[in-house]
């Protein structure tokens, strides 16, 4: 009897342009996250969701945003701030958050709209 298992592909690559418009409308520096779990520690909803909000910023961090969308996390977190105002390297898990509610509900709005505001904003800022 064989049991099938299922694969995280780190390969796929994700949308450039999404990324960087996500990255710009919320000035996210993914590289300041050390993965030292100290926003897990202090989160006080990482019990309902297991490594919020550390697994989305690595998640996110590698462009996995299909793993991310899989979570709870980013329409659970409730915003209290605990994560950024204890991470050591000002990381700003909590933006993460909000930026991935953002990013998330852009991308699986029906009607297009917020995505093509995500996309000029991104423009705008990449003509700077």
């Amino acid at each position: 009897m064989t049991t099938e298992v299922e694969y995280l592909d780190i390969t796929r690559l994700h949308d450039e342009e999404l990324y960087k418009a996500f990255l710009s409308r919320y000035g996210v520096d993914f590289k300041a996250c050390m993965q030292c779990a100290t926003c897990v520690s202090v989160c006080p909803l990482s019990d309902v969701c297991p490594g919020m909000p550390r697994l989305d910023m690595l998640l996110v961090g590698l462009g996995l945003f299909e793993e991310v969308a899989r979570r709870l996390s980013p329409w659970i977190c409730d915003q209290c701030m605990e994560c950024s105002r204890h991470c050591p390297r000002k990381a700003n898990p909590a933006k993460v958050m909000a930026a991935l509610r953002e990013y998330l509900t852009a991308r699986y709005d029906v009607t297009g709209i917020l995505m093509r505001v995500l996309k000029s904003k991104a423009r705008k800022e990449t003509r700077r």
